[in-house]
């Protein structure tokens, strides 16, 4: 008893080593870093709009912390965004387009409502912001206030196929019925956590390995020990989980992009799941010590007319409608806001990046990293003379001054260079972002993106390759279980063999 309850503990460490305060940030569907939050305008969530970034703590990029830097004909200064109307006129010169698209960050218009926008750092998991919105500002809608990266529909559809498909795949199970129900429940509860902070491609991955773990649980919790058969199957089976479960993380990581955050909350409940494994053993004793012992056993005359392969096929079923539906939910509830759009060629923050961009650029784009990098050129060199252009490498800035030979009296026109717009100049923009500045919310990414206001279709883009990839290993699990399924079985007595304790067959 005393290794089970042990192991309880340390599972539910890890388990919550993801969640704990130290890793950050928390993984995002949309902004890396940053949780997206639309307030409908003129409704009550919008009248306590102050109040809620107030509430949720520094760092927050909306329309009233965001800061943006002009020049001041002295310096070039931090100035509150909201209150730049007030200074900067629409037809003063230092109003660039960047600064008049910013904008759009922050006010978006889906069809005839129109939504204010602002940015949370993940700090904490999408489902804590949403509870802690919740009792900010009521019930969540469609007209009053959402979170683009949690859908409480689509959420609650995952967890139910989740609890659904490990409930399915234990009653399938002939023996030990209730116990295989029980350590399926667990199972699924380990990978609770991440269902609730990924999206629909953190669900097909689990419904995935679920369908090669459940079957190592069942098989150590009807036969543990039994004889070297039992023994040889459950190390089959376990290398095939394991095997199944590198190649299915790192196929995840490379179509939908490596975050380390992500990776440790992946890896937390498989590595639960794998302890889980270890006390098995100590939970069928627990069990089997509550139990009355029978001074004679049951001899059933007839073996039991249920298909244990059925079973498995319904649950493997049950998980391709359920990943079905779960990518369907929010195509179908579609919500627009600003996302991140990658291009070809922009992997980093160099002068490439910036030219990738620009050539990369649309006409419905927002302010990216190169219109930062122009913005900053210009506010920069506007009181040296430099009109409005894109910058480029090692652009040199040139003054113009006189000087007097003091033995002719002879003056002399001379170019002096004032300002080098090179790498080094570029890593000083990189490195010191205003902390709740849209350049703060371009830098998080860690590669140079584009922007535009695109639906919740293009934020599951980025998705929709590793669910494709799970949906077609689940449905070629299921074609390889009825393709190899016994075509005739036997249901007369033989009464002329060697009869066995437990059945006649």
């Amino acid at each position: 008893m005393l290794p089970l309850v042990g192991g309880v503990i340390l599972a539910l460490v890890i388990l919550w080593i993801p969640f704990a305060p130290f890793v950050s940030p928390k993984p995002s569907r949309i902004w890396r870093g940053y949780f997206t939050v639309l307030v409908r305008h003129g409704s009550h969530a919008d009248a306590l709009l102050p109040l809620a970034v107030a509430h949720l703590g520094p760092g927050v990029i909306s329309e009233l912390t965001a800061t943006v830097d002009f020049y001041d004909f002295t310096s070039s200064v931090r100035f509150p965004y909201g209150q730049l109307a007030r200074r900067l006129d629409s037809l003063d010169p230092r109003r660039d387009s960047y600064i008049d698209r910013i904008e759009g960050f922050f006010s978006i218009v889906d069809g005839a409502e129109e939504f204010h926008a602002f940015y949370v750092p993940a700090r904490f998991t999408s489902f804590a912001l949403f509870m802690d919105l919740w009792r900010l500002w009521g019930p969540c809608g469609r007209n009053a206030w959402r979170l683009a990266d949690f859908d409480p529909l689509e959420k609650l559809l995952s967890v139910v196929a989740l609890i659904g498909f490990t409930v399915v795949m234990a009653l399938g199970s002939r023996k030990r019925r209730r116990g295989s129900t029980v350590l399926a429940f667990a199972s699924s509860l380990l990978w609770l956590p991440a269902i609730l902070a990924g999206g629909p491609s953190v669900l097909a991955l689990c419904l995935l390995l679920l369908s090669l773990y459940l079957p190592i649980i069942r098989l150590r919790l009807v036969a543990p020990g039994k004889g070297a058969t039992d023994l040889r199957k459950t190390r089959e089976f376990l290398r095939v989980y394991l095997g199944a479960g590198a190649i299915a993380l790192g196929l995840f990581f490379v179509l939908g992009g490596f975050s380390l955050v992500s990776l440790i909350q992946l890896l937390a409940p498989f590595a639960c799941s794998m302890l889980l494994v270890l006390l098995v053993p100590f939970f069928s004793t627990a069990v089997d010590s509550h139990r009355k012992t029978r001074v004679f056993a049951p001899v059933p005359l007839l073996k039991s007319g249920a298909d244990p392969g059925k079973g498995r096929q319904k649950a493997l079923a049950l998980a391709l409608f359920s990943i079905a539906i779960v990518v369907l939910v929010p195509l179908l509830r579609n919500t627009v806001f600003p996302a991140p759009l990658l291009v070809w060629g922009a992997r980093d923050f160099s002068w490439d990046s910036v030219v990738s961009l620009e050539h990369g650029s649309k006409a419905d784009k927002l302010p990216d990293f190169s219109d930062f990098v122009a913005h900053e050129a210009y506010q920069q060199t506007l009181g040296l003379g430099r009109t409005w252009r894109e910058p480029v490498r090692n652009e040199r800035i040139y003054h113009r001054e006189y000087l007097v030979d003091p033995a002719s009296g002879v003056v002399e026109a001379r170019l002096r260079t004032v300002k080098v717009l090179d790498s080094t100049w570029l890593e000083s923009l990189v490195a010191r972002p205003a902390p709740e500045s849209v350049e703060a919310l371009l830098l998080a990414q860690g590669r140079s993106v584009a922007v535009a206001v695109r639906g919740t279709a293009r934020a599951l883009a980025g998705e929709l390759a590793s669910v494709a990839l799970a949906f077609c290993s689940i449905l070629a699990l299921l074609g390889w279980d009825l393709r190899t399924g016994l075509l005739i079985r036997g249901n007369l007595w033989r009464l002329n063999g060697a009869a066995r304790r437990d059945q006649i067959s």
